[in-house]
């Protein structure tokens, strides 16, 4: 773990931002307590690669640079994640 500290990624909601140190540089996980998306799916541009993952009381979105396997994060994030934001 590189960094855990709460964010304003949406006004209205409460989140929290980790930095992780990977293999392939560091992966971001946001949480946030809002309406979980209806499925996962992911977003990339040249550099990085993300998902965004619907879980019981908000979204895990996860990113990292893009040849990395985030998909490998999701399963041990999501069935780990404690909601007290």
């Amino acid at each position: 773990m590189r960094s855990a500290k709460p964010c304003e990624i949406l006004p209205a909601y409460e989140s929290a931002h980790l930095v992780l140190e990977g293999s392939q540089g560091a992966v971001t996980m946001i949480v946030i307590n809002n309406s979980p998306v209806d499925v996962e799916f992911s977003i990339r541009d040249e550099r990085f690669i993300g998902i965004i993952v619907p879980m019981d009381q908000g979204n895990m979105i996860l990113v990292g640079e893009k040849d990395k396997d985030l998909y490998q994060f999701t399963s041990m994030f999501s069935e780990n994640v404690e909601w007290v934001i």
